[in-house]
């Protein structure tokens, strides 16, 4: 499991395997299980993870991108900021959102 940490644009938790646990600081700890979605809050303490007897598998989500590849590094062609990846890896698909919906999270979810 993770340590009590914070995330200051939030975080989505998307659960795809398994079974876990999330807490936020001063509230009991909530059981996750597959197919489970958890938004948390802004600068909010937690913990999420799974116990020793089991395993819990799942992606995390941050609104950090232009933290990391602020729009200063946009090119002339590139009308979203950076491109961001390895030239030479070959692609097989592409998922772009806007809106981080349920039914965008399961996509990506269906799509790994």
């Amino acid at each position: 499991r993770t340590n009590w940490h914070t995330h200051p644009k939030g975080q989505v938790l998307i659960v795809i395997e398994g079974k876990g646990c999330y807490q936020e600081e001063g509230k009991s700890a909530q059981p996750i299980t597959k197919g489970d979605v958890v938004n948390v809050p802004e600068n909010t303490i937690h913990w999420h993870g799974a116990p020793s007897t089991s395993k819990m598998v799942h992606i995390a989500i941050t609104n950090y991108i232009e933290d990391c590849f602020p729009l200063s590094y946009q090119e002339s062609y590139d009308n979203s900021g950076l491109i961001y990846g390895d030239e030479n890896m070959e692609i097989s698909s592409i998922l772009i959102c806007l809106d981080s919906t349920e039914d965008v999270i399961d996509e990506a979810i269906d799509k790994k």
